[in-house]
């Protein structure tokens, strides 16, 4: 088994996104979208 602290921590520490879409294809606005709610 591989040790992946930073991954721990994320899947302790994230978020769930449970109602989401990609207004944009691009990669950038997508995540500016997320993290915005707009």
């Amino acid at each position: 088994m591989v040790k992946a602290p930073a991954l721990s921590r994320l899947a302790r520490e994230g978020f769930v996104f449970e109602n989401n879409y990609c207004n944009s294809p691009l990669c950038g606005p997508s995540r500016l979208s997320m993290i915005s709610g707009r």
